[in-house]
């Protein structure tokens, strides 16, 4: 064993005891007050050799002199207050005692150090494609005593720290929607500071869409912090595809449309910017745009054509009915003579709730001719969504011979054709027919007739009707006029009966003996012989009778009328 141990204390002292002096790593200088922290590398004392550290300090090249003994081999760093910050002071340091218990060591000498890093730029400050994160990024500065960066928010124009880091990349925000001028600072070990670099702002992409060009309008700042900007390049995803470079552009333009797309798909766009050959770049954040298809009815069936008859003019009456119109914001209705002539005639707007319609095409003239019609469903961007099923109202001639067009476009067709007479205020059936009319003779009819077509089965209302424009087979003018009244007889009245008369319009006068006018009547109204109430004195009385045909007739018949008592 008395071998072994002094081998051990051998190993001791040669491995682990105080046998180098500290290493003097930085003086650092606080300009504030004067102060500067002198740092250093303890050594290692397995042994306990060590006393105390003696410290040394020369101003302005003048002879090193004691500054301080410190006895704790534990303590790195030293504050030495200068009497004048304007001073050059060197320092090392000595450490008493080695592991021989009598030597000591000493430390190289240092100044205090007053090298600023060297002053650098961002690279970029990028959107994070992955999580969009905004991310700051630079080269590595070149100073050798580079301890670490700052950022700073350069929104105040003074610089705000928002973090420090001894990488070369720093996430400065994980919120798109935060977007400020950023900047960068190297510091040292002494914290000394670089200059600022130049202020960097990402490039913020923003869009509009309209569906119904479909095109959308991209805009975004230029990237701000480079001297100058390569290029421009738009990446875009569709319906969650991977990014594609869809179009490049020079780097002074700020915005383009968008328009390779339809609706219904989703799209995806940033834009990246280009510096230093292509070296260098960044990323816009992405904006996405989720469209839909416009919804398009499941049907628009035209009802029926048919011609209102009951007014004084006749017109044609139109009816429809569709369905799913979220998306249709009114109906185009397209009129001609025949389906290839169809021209657009007016527009209806859609009502809330409705799935019927109809409307009165107030310019055609279905006395005339037939007249062919198509609904359009109209959707939001003035396109044509659904067409109807095209119909022709039915024009009826009578002269010499029963004549009118069949009725088309009902799904399952006309069911049967029904010839029809007006009698007072109703329409009496004449004859019913599977196909139009053709044959029978009317130039001894006399009377108002129109046609029906009728459908029974189709699928929307189970029923329609299409009436034709009414024609009247009329007598020309003649007159008949009563000559002498007698208020006990049956012939009790003065009338104007004939055929052919127009009493709309027709009238008559009767005046007395000494030509004053005591009656003025129409020729549908009698006259019982009175005036003012009472009865007029028998005897010879003058009539004028204004006469219109309704085969526009016009005749005037003059003479007397006597009336007995």
């Amino acid at each position: 064993m008395r071998y072994i141990l002094p081998f051990i204390l051998f190993l001791c002292i040669k491995s682990y005891g105080v046998v180098t002096a500290p290493q003097l790593l930085r003086a650092c200088i606080n300009f504030d007050d004067s102060t500067v922290t002198v740092k250093w590398k303890p050594p290692t004392d397995a042994c306990g050799s060590f006393t105390e550290y003696h410290l040394y300090g020369s101003e302005n090249s003048g002879p090193y002199v004691l500054l301080d003994k410190i006895p704790n081999i534990a303590i790195s760093e030293y504050p030495h207050k200068l009497l004048d910050q304007n001073t050059n002071w060197s320092y090392y340091i000595t450490v008493l005692n080695l592991c021989d218990g009598l030597d000591s060591a000493t430390s190289s000498s240092l100044t205090i150090d007053v090298t600023y890093p060297t002053n650098i730029q961002l690279d970029s400050v990028s959107y994070s494609i992955v999580n969009q994160d905004i991310i700051a990024g630079w080269t590595k500065n070149p100073s050798i005593d580079t301890r670490g960066y700052e950022i700073y928010d350069f929104s105040s124009g003074n610089g705000d720290s928002i973090g420090a880091t001894n990488l070369t990349r720093f996430t400065i925000s994980q919120n798109p929607s935060t977007r400020f001028p950023i900047v960068l600072a190297t510091l040292d070990s002494c914290s000394l500071s670089s200059l600022i670099s130049r202020p960097h702002l990402p490039v913020f992409l923003s869009g509009t869409i309209d569906t119904c060009l479909r095109e959308i309008n991209l805009t975004w700042p230029l990237y701000k912090g480079w001297t100058i900007i390569d290029s421009q390049s738009l990446y875009t995803s569709f319906n969650n595809s991977p990014y594609i470079k869809d179009t490049t552009v020079n780097g002074s333009i700020q915005g383009l449309v968008f328009s390779k797309f339809q609706l219904g798909d989703t799209f995806e766009f940033y834009l990246r910017s280009y510096t230093s050959s292509g070296t260098i770049t960044s990323s816009s954040n992405k904006i996405k745009f989720q469209t839909r298809k416009l919804e398009v009815p499941t049907h628009l069936y035209l009802d029926y054509v048919t011609v209102d008859s009951d007014n004084l003019k006749q017109v044609v009456l139109l009816s429809w009915n569709s369905d799913n119109l979220f998306d249709i914001k009114g109906f185009d209705i397209s009129r001609g003579d025949n389906p290839s002539t169809l021209l657009y005639q007016n527009s209806i707007p859609k009502t809330a709730n409705a799935v019927s319609y109809q409307t009165y095409d107030l310019t055609s003239t279905p006395e005339l001719k037939s007249h062919t019609y198509q609904i359009s469903a109209i959707n939001k961007c003035d396109e044509i969504a659904l067409n109807s099923n095209i119909s022709s109202s039915i024009f009826l001639s009578l002269k010499p011979t029963i004549e009118h067009n069949s009725y088309t476009g009902w799904d399952v067709g006309v069911d049967s054709y029904t010839l029809q007479k007006e009698s007072s205020s109703t329409w009496n059936l004449l004859y019913t027919s599977l196909t139009p009319f053709g044959f029978t003779d009317f130039l001894d009819s006399t009377g108002c007739y129109r046609v029906q077509a009728t459908e029974t089965q189709n699928q929307w209302n189970g029923v329609a009707h299409s009436w034709s424009n009414k024609v009247c087979l009329l007598d020309k003018l003649q007159a008949y006029i009563t000559t002498a009244i007698n208020p006990k007889t049956e012939n009790n009245r003065f009338v104007v009966k004939g055929k052919g008369i127009d009493h709309a319009k027709s009238y008559y006068q009767i005046f007395n003996r000494w030509g004053e006018q005591i009656v003025h009547r129409s020729t549908q109204d009698s006259w019982d012989a009175t005036y003012k109430g009472e009865p007029v004195p028998p005897g010879t009385y003058v009539y004028l009778v204004i006469l219109y045909g309704v085969l526009g007739e016009t005749e005037i018949q003059k003479g007397t009328v006597y009336v007995l008592r």
